[in-house]
């Protein structure tokens, strides 16, 4: 069972040939929505891989600061790496970047306001089971010591009466 790729908070693609970036699901998905939707999704990640390759550095930050790359091959397509060398996303073409990315920050936060509320749920619904499971679970135990306790009162009485039949005393 392969274990998907992530860093922080990113789901990343398993990468088929050197590249000098780690690359995001969601950057090749913008990558194929925006620039090429005929693209098989394997095309897409090696087209993407290419870019980033032969990418180079923008003067241009984010609005969140991190850094814009641009391929000498396809110089409209900006990338937006983040913390180095994470490739998290593929601007559109021919728009303002800023309210471009600022909308594209919105929906990753949204998208994660919502896990975290999935998470939540999870968690509570866990401790509503784990509360439930500690009843039974005293109540097994309670029984255990009660049974127990019966056990040791039973022995006892087969003890006695042994030893009434060992010393004649019936």
């Amino acid at each position: 069972m392969a274990f998907p790729l992530t860093t922080m908070r990113y789901p990343l693609i398993h990468i088929k040939k050197p590249c000098w970036a780690l690359i995001t699901e969601h950057a090749v998905s913008q990558f194929i929505s925006r620039w090429v939707p005929e693209a098989t999704r394997e095309d897409a990640e090696l087209g993407l891989i290419d870019l980033l390759n032969s990418a180079k550095k923008l003067p241009d930050k984010t609005p969140l600061g991190d850094d814009m790359y641009a391929s000498g091959e396809w110089p409209d397509v900006r990338l937006v790496i983040k913390d180095r060398n994470v490739c998290v996303t593929v601007l559109p073409p021919g728009r303002n970047f800023n309210t471009e990315y600022e909308f594209e920050v919105n929906e990753i936060l949204e998208a994660r306001e919502r896990a975290k509320s999935n998470l939540e749920k999870q968690i509570a619904d866990l401790e509503t089971n784990l509360s439930t499971v500690e009843v039974e679970r005293q109540e097994a135990a309670n029984n255990a010591a009660r049974l127990l306790t019966a056990c040791r009162k039973i022995r006892r009485e087969i003890d006695s009466l042994k030893d009434q039949i060992e010393k004649g005393n019936y």
